[in-house]
């Protein structure tokens, strides 16, 4: 992995708030070929797939596998047990289906059954207020301190990080 990639090989930055009556989670659109190539594509790095948002930051093949995964597969219950349960389960999943190896090289945020995870290789941890993956996570995690919205706080992260890159995407989930 080139040093170019990011902090930790993580690229983009996706940002998660949870509010009373929703969760709200954005991220950025970068995508980067090669070492200093990239290209914002319009889709963010959120899929909102069988009642779940996810969130990811790292490398794009291995989202779109979750996001496939998820389409038939959710955690039997959003605590750090089942979720560690399921990720293992989604890591031999895509060595099955795509010959290529287990190991998650990707961060995550899951939000379903109004609870939210953070996810990356074999920690879990539940995310209580508000939280921020990728190379742009520390510009967004100040920007959500200070009382700003996830959207504001992913543009931070765009404005300050050369990692990441609008346009801006944002969905949300009722809560509840």
């Amino acid at each position: 992995m080139s040093k170019m990639q990011g902090e930790n090989g993580r690229m983009s930055v996706v940002a998660v708030k949870i509010y009373d009556k929703e969760i709200i989670m954005s991220a950025d659109s970068i995508i980067v070929h090669g070492e200093a190539d990239k290209t914002p594509v319009g889709r963010g790095k959120i899929f909102e797939v069988n009642g779940m948002l996810i969130g990811t930051s790292g490398f794009a093949h291995e989202g779109i596998h979750m996001a496939l995964f998820a389409e038939n597969h959710t955690p039997l219950a959003m605590n750090d047990r089942e979720l560690t349960k399921w990720m293992y389960e989604f890591s031999e999943w895509k060595a099955r289906e795509f010959g290529i190896d287990k190991k998650l090289e990707n961060q995550y945020i899951i939000a379903y059954k109004n609870k939210v995870f953070y996810c990356s290789g074999a920690y879990i941890g539940e995310v209580k207020d508000f939280f921020a993956i990728g190379a742009g996570q520390y510009y967004a995690t100040a920007a959500l301190y200070l009382g700003h919205s996830p959207a504001e706080s992913v543009k931070v992260a765009c404005a300050l990080s050369c990692y990441v890159d609008e346009p801006i995407i944002t969905k949300s989930i009722p809560r509840g």
